[in-house]
């Protein structure tokens, strides 16, 4: 009971922190990097003693990442501002959702080896670099936070990268390739808080030379 009550405590503190700033992109960062943290968690064996509240088939790698990608996608449109700068976008919004929900509906329905397939191929081939171009664009239109939003996420992929081929045998066991999916992760959750609060102050200092 204790360890759930602790393991809450940063959900807490985000809530009222997103009361404070009134910004739904916040929210969506605190979902990405919760369900980020809880797929790294199942993979490294730790879900069953931190979250042993949750169903089984609801605490599952497949359904975490699934989610984690589509509070990514939402929290990069946001943060980006996507709508503005990029409009036409907003129909293949439409179809990384689907996608995302077909991925989740198959693994809630127990379908893990296939789901596991289909999140990997859907990550690696189409949600990274999309996600990625989408950063190169925002910089490219005079976006300064989208900098740090490319450093963080270049260093997420990389760790993730290494963990992929360590998984596969095709890197050795050392301390690098174990923790790489653990530390990519991390910095990348440092840097885009870093990006946030980038972002907040350079609304802010507009909305007082307004």
């Amino acid at each position: 009971m204790a360890n759930r009550s602790k393991l809450f405590l940063p959900v807490r503190f985000n809530f009222f922190v997103f009361i404070s700033i009134k910004d739904i992109t916040y929210l969506f960062y605190v979902f990405y990097i919760n369900f980020l943290g809880a797929t790294v968690s199942w993979l490294k064996g730790y879900s069953p003693e931190f979250l042993n509240f949750l169903p089984p088939e609801v605490n599952h790698g497949n359904i975490n990442a699934t989610l984690s990608i589509l509070f990514l996608i939402l929290f990069t449109h946001f943060f980006l501002n996507i709508k503005t700068m990029a409009p036409q976008l907003k129909k293949i919004e439409i179809i990384f959702f689907g996608f995302n929900f077909i991925g989740l509906i198959i693994n809630i329905l127990g379908f893990y080896r296939i789901g596991f397939y289909f999140v990997m191929l859907w990550v690696v081939l189409f949600s990274l670099p999309y996600v990625l171009g989408l950063g190169i664009h925002a910089m490219k239109k005079g976006f300064r936070p989208a900098g740090f939003y490319i450093i963080g996420f270049s260093i997420f992929a990389l760790g993730d990268f290494i963990f992929m081929l360590h998984e596969n045998a095709i890197l050795p066991q050392n301390f690098l390739t174990h923790y790489s999916l653990q530390m990519g992760s991390s910095f990348e959750a440092m840097i885009l808080s870093f990006a946030l609060a980038n972002k907040l102050n350079s609304f802010k200092l507009e909305k007082e030379q307004t």
